[in-house]
């Protein structure tokens, strides 16, 4: 199995070395086909699996011939080719078997989701910056938009994770208050995501994650009261003993930090709100390297399957309702469960022991053959080919998918 792991990450460096710019043009989004309704993954884990994405990612091609900051930070470049499989230069240790994508692609956006689905994962929780055009807020909105529009059918529901902070950078250049911004944002996802039907709910609540605080009591109070949104907020651990006057009263979910798992096992016997736990592969942040900070973090926990599996275990233990796995794909903190050329498809394999899905590798590596099927082979195998193996693959179709796949994948 190693071996044919390798001999797939290896084929994906190569295709990405030698890809033409015709080959990364993505399918024209009026081409649609009709997709049958997805099928659930059956779990023996009762444990509602979050996992938490980053859809900040550009490329040259999809920004005006720029590469996005993520992939370069301040100093890395990843026009420079770095070695003979092909790989890229980026700011993280670690490499995408796939490499450095644009998280608005839909053969991107299939490829991820089609993994969680394969890996038991429930919903998909993305990183969200508001709808202001700011910064690069108004790029990450359109990729999580287009992630988004990809959920239901896939058979996956979606979250939001609010990044608080984004309203004061918003209020330095447009002017308005930080309050208006949050109101405003509250409103969007109000109207167009909170009453879709596959968006998150925890204990039968609408979900509304926030990721740090910019807002007192009271503040909070005011933007929902005139936004007209009531969801159920999660906060931070330990940040809600300042929140008590919220409406409504907040839960918590954890986050990766340097007290490691006992942050977990020793949460405040005295929060009787909801909890999220939280599980990852490790942590090693590229900011120093990457030229971002010069004050590193000073503190790393060893990135391995073995970790995680740690983790997955203690959360198991604390017998969670809800896991937020951290993070799908942020090469930049080295939390990233998607599949690399360092660790192959180890850490999915782990979250697919801990869901209790009938899945394994084997799954997970036809999802990344479909993927180039996608791309590499789209001038030879058609749209409507690779729908059919699509179709096949939201409906556990397994077997079939599987046929076809082999039928026009070539080594």
């Amino acid at each position: 199995m190693k071996k044919i792991v390798l001999g797939l990450l290896m084929f994906s460096l190569f295709f990405l070395s030698s890809c033409s710019k015709d080959q990364y043009q993505v399918l024209d989004p009026s081409i649609i086909l009709d997709s049958p309704t997805a099928i659930n993954v059956s779990k023996t884990n009762s444990t509602k699996i979050v996992m938490h994405y980053m859809p900040w990612f550009e490329t040259n091609l999809s920004n005006n011939g720029n590469w996005g900051q993520h992939w370069t930070m301040i100093n890395k470049d990843p026009n420079v080719i770095i070695d003979n499989s092909g790989k890229r230069q980026i700011a993280s240790y670690y490499y995408p078997i796939i490499g450095p994508y644009h998280s608005g692609d839909p053969e991107v956006i299939e490829y991820h989701l089609l993994l969680m689905k394969y890996s038991g994962v429930d919903a998909a929780v993305i990183d969200w910056y508001g709808i202001h055009d700011v910064h690069d807020y108004k790029i990450n909105f359109d990729n999580t938009d287009k992630l988004i529009k990809r959920t239901k059918e896939i058979g996956l529901d979606f979250g939001i994770v609010y990044e608080p902070y984004t309203t004061s950078k918003v209020e330095e250049i447009t002017g308005k208050s930080k309050i208006t911004v949050a109101i405003e944002d509250l409103k969007f996802l109000k109207n167009n995501y909170f009453n879709q039907s596959n968006y998150l709910k925890i204990k039968n609540e609408t979900a509304f994650l926030a990721f740090g605080n910019n807002f007192t009591a009271n503040e909070w109070n005011t933007i929902f009261n005139s936004s007209s949104v009531f969801p159920k907020m999660y906060f931070l651990q330990y940040l809600t003993n300042s929140l008590a006057t919220i409406i409504p009263s907040p839960g918590e979910f954890f986050w990766v930090n340097s007290s490691d798992s006992s942050g977990q096992s020793n949460w405040n016997s005295s929060f009787t709100g909801t909890k999220i736990t939280g599980a990852y592969p490790g942590f090693k942040d590229f900011y120093v390297p990457g030229g971002w900070t010069s004050n590193h973090l000073n503190w790393e926990i060893e990135v391995s399957a073995t970790t995680l599996r740690d983790r997955l275990n203690l959360v198991r233990n604390l017998k969670s309702d809800v896991v937020q796995i951290q993070t799908f794909n942020d090469f930049g903190e080295g939390t990233m469960l998607e599949p690399t050329v360092e660790f192959g498809f180890s850490f999915l394999n782990e979250l697919q022991k801990f869901a209790g899905v009938p899945y394994s590798t084997r799954e997970l590596e036809l999802v990344y053959k479909y993927y180039i099927l996608r791309t590499k082979y789209k001038s030879t195998v058609t749209y409507s080919q690779t729908k059919e193996i699509f179709n096949y693959l939201i409906t556990l179709n397994v077997n079939e998918a599987e046929a076809l796949i082999n039928k026009y994948y070539k080594n």
